[in-house]
C-alpha cells in the first residue's frame, strides 16, 4: 500500500468494522534496494461509520456486539452480550441477550445501535423482536430510547417502546416505535433493561433483527 521515506502512513478509504493486517519492511534504496529479511506484522480494526438506512442488525458478527456498543450502569452481572444459538434467534445464528439479575441490585443495561444517519422532520419506526426464554416468572422489563449519543445520558428522549412485562418465549414484533427528529444528524437507538431484582432464577430476555 505504500513505498518510501516516510515515518507514518494513513490508510484510507477502508471499510468500517473491518480488521485489516499489515507487514512492514525497511529497505535501503542506496544499496539496490534491498529489502529487510524479516517483516514486522500488524493487525488492526477499524471504527464502525454512521450507517445510512435502511438499517438492519442482526448481530451476525460471529459472537461479537458488531458497531453497537452496551453499558452496564451498575458495573454488575448481567448485561447484554451476543449469543449464538439457531433456536434462540429470530433469524440466523446470533441474537443478544440479558439474564435477571439475582443479586444486589435490578438491572440496569443498555445496548446501543450503530449512529444512524438521519434527517430532520421524517418519521422513522423502530423494529425489533424479543422474545422471554422460558414464558415463566419473572418477566423481563424494556424501554427504547433514541438520542444524539450512545449513553445513558445521551438518551434525551421519552420512550418510544415501555414494556414491564415480557413474559412470551415467543418472538415478537412491537408495532408502534416511532420518532421524529427535528434536526438532521447521527443518532443512536437505546434498548434499556430495567427487569427488577429476582431471587427465583435468571431467564434471558433474547433481542434480534433491529431494523
Amino acid at each position: 500500500v505504500y513505498v518510501g521515506s516516510a515515518s507514518d502512513y494513513s490508510d484510507l478509504g477502508l471499510t468500517g468494522y473491518t480488521t485489516y493486517y499489515y507487514k512492514i519492511w525497511s529497505y535501503e534504496p542506496a544499496n539496490n534496494n534491498i529489502y529487510s529479511p524479516t517483516g514486522i506484522t500488524a493487525s488492526t480494526q477499524t471504527f464502525c461509520s454512521p450507517s445510512s438506512l435502511p438499517f438492519a442488525e442482526g448481530f451476525e458478527w460471529g459472537g461479537t456486539i458488531g458497531c453497537g456498543s452496551i453499558i452496564d450502569v451498575g458495573t454488575l452481572a448481567p448485561n447484554w452480550a451476543a449469543y449464538y444459538g439457531i433456536s434462540q434467534a429470530h433469524s440466523g445464528s446470533y441474537s443478544i441477550r440479558i439474564g435477571v439479575s439475582t443479586s444486589v441490585a435490578a438491572n440496569d443495561d443498555w445496548y446501543f445501535t450503530n449512529g444512524l444517519n438521519l434527517t430532520a422532520g421524517v418519521t422513522y419506526e423502530v423494529k425489533f423482536w424479543n422474545r422471554h426464554a422460558t414464558g415463566s416468572v419473572p418477566a423481563h422489563a424494556l424501554e427504547v430510547k433514541w438520542g444524539p449519543v450512545a449513553t445513558v445520558a445521551g438518551m434525551t428522549s421519552s420512550p418510544i417502546y415501555y414494556n414491564t412485562n415480557i413474559i412470551s418465549n415467543v418472538y415478537n414484533q412491537p408495532t408502534s416505535s416511532s420518532f421524529t427528529p427535528a434536526t438532521s444528524g447521527i443518532y443512536y437507538i437505546g434498548f434499556h433493561d430495567f427487569s427488577p431484582l429476582s431471587a427465583a432464577s435468571s431467564p434471558y430476555l433474547y433481542l434480534d433483527d433491529i431494523t
